[in-house]
C-alpha cells in the first residue's frame, strides 16, 4: 500500500523499495535468488536498481498465492514521470504474476486514464448533499473558536462547504 501525498517527491526506486519492504514484512524471509542479488549489490556498494528491484519483487511475489497492490491518491504522485513509470512497473508485475491485483484511487486525469488503459474503471460518486452534511458537521464540531466563527458568519460555512464539494468532485478507482 502506498499513500501518495502531494507534497512528497517520489523516485521510482523508492516506490519499488517500499513495495519490496512490504512483501518482506509479510513473510519475513527472502528467496535465495533475491538474497544473492542483494548481497551482490551490497558488496558492490550500490543500491538495488530499478531492474534489480523488479526482479526481486517478482521473485518474492511467487511465494504468495495472491498479491494486492494499492495506491491511494495516485494523482498526487509527483513528479509525473515517476507516476507513469510506476504504473508501468506495476502493470508489468501483474502481467508476470496473474494472481496479483492492483487498486488505484485517483482524480480523473486524462493521462492516468490513458496509462491505465487495460484496467477496469470504477467511478465512486458521493452525492453533493451527503458531502455538504458531512463537511458542515465537521465544521461545527471543530475547534471552539472556529465553530463560533461559523455560527456568527454562516456564509463562511457555505463558502467552505461549496469549495470542498467542488474540489472533491470526480474521485474514482481503477482496478484490473
Amino acid at each position: 500500500f502506498i499513500y501518495f501525498k502531494y507534497d512528497v517527491q517520489h523516485t521510482l526506486v523508492n516506490l519499488l523499495e517500499s513495495l519490496l519492504q512490504q512483501l518482506i514484512l509479510c513473510k519475513m524471509t527472502l528467496s535465495t535468488e533475491s538474497m544473492k542479488l542483494i548481497r551482490r549489490c551490497k558488496k558492490e556498494r550500490r543500491r538495488l536498481s530499478q531492474r534489480d528491484l523488479m526482479k526481486v519483487i517478482g521473485d518474492e511475489m511467487r511465494s504468495f498465492s495472491i498479491v494486492d497492490f494499492a495506491g491511494d491518491a495516485f494523482d498526487e504522485c509527483f513528479p509525473e514521470d515517476v507516476r507513469y513509470s510506476f504504473i508501468s512497473c506495476l502493470q508489468q508485475l501483474i502481467q508476470e504474476h496473474p494472481s496479483a491485483r492492483l487498486l488505484i484511487t485517483s482524480r480523473p486525469l486524462p493521462k492516468i486514464e490513458k496509462a491505465a488503459v487495460n484496467m477496469t474503471r470504477v467511478d465512486i460518486v458521493v452525492s453533493s448533499e451527503d458531502m455538504k452534511r458531512f463537511i458542515l458537521s465537521c465544521l461545527r464540531q471543530g475547534h471552539a473558536s472556529f465553530s463560533d466563527l461559523i455560527e456568527r458568519q454562516p456564509s463562511l460555512a457555505d463558502e467552505i462547504v461549496e469549495g470542498v464539494v467542488l474540489k472533491a468532485a470526480g474521485m474514482y478507482v481503477f482496478a484490473p
